[in-house]
């Protein structure tokens, strides 16, 4: 049985670029960012369905580090379903978050010191969001969610996709195409990926922390 997909992660991680794939996968229905209410009045008797970063209103509790409390999350989003948490190296990220730290820390959800940092240096500021989100934030889902990681993503889009399609249960003849096409749009990054200069993809700085 196919599952049910929650993306999950920082801003600027590859969760919407991962999301896209969602609506290259029939019969997946692909929501981006809905708000709480939204996710609630979901059928999920009628197929497949894939969240990317949803969002409680503005009145309701979250967990610290996420943008959503996870625990009604969870109980809304029935099973069989598969949680991944989008991660990119620190580096890369704190360089494409700065527009909207500078925004009035535009980015969700702000640590809760985040005034405290006002006075810092830009860097500073994103680098705060990026460890706020990747420490407290998968914290919460650490036990039940696959880190998936950007740099992979983004440099083998083809073996990812066809990864991602296996650990949800997607049948492999019909997800041919979909990743395929996916897998062919072009990708925001440019190389060499600043993080390359610190580190190989296979170290554990593009991973959370465990």
């Amino acid at each position: 049985m196919i599952s049910n997909v929650i993306i999950l992660g920082c801003g600027r991680s590859g969760t919407s670029i991962f999301g896209e794939l969602f609506e290259h996968l029939r019969p997946f229905r692909y929501y981006f960012e809905p708000c709480f209410d939204t996710v609630r009045a979901i059928d999920f008797s009628a197929g497949p369905v894939a969240i990317k970063v949803p969002k409680m209103p503005y009145r309701g509790p979250v967990t610290p580090g996420l943008t959503v409390c996870i625990e009604d999350l969870l109980a809304v989003v029935p099973e069989p379903r598969a949680i991944f948490w989008q991660v990119r190296h620190p580096l890369d990220t704190i360089c494409s978050l700065r527009p909207g730290i500078l925004d009035k820390w535009s980015h969700s959800p702000r640590p809760p010191d985040w005034a405290q940092w006002m006075n810092r240096s830009l860097v500073e500021r994103c680098a705060r969001h990026w460890q706020f989100i990747n420490t407290e934030g998968y914290a919460a889902v650490r036990d039940f969610a696959t880190v998936s990681q950007y740099e992979r993503l983004a440099c083998t889009p083809n073996e990812f996709a066809v990864d991602i399609c296996a650990r949800i249960g997607f049948p492999a003849g019909e997800a041919a195409a979909g990743p395929a096409n996916w897998a062919a749009m072009p990708i925001p990054m440019k190389p060499p990926l600043c993080s390359e200069m610190i580190a190989p993809p296979v170290s554990g700085m593009i991973s959370p922390p465990v």
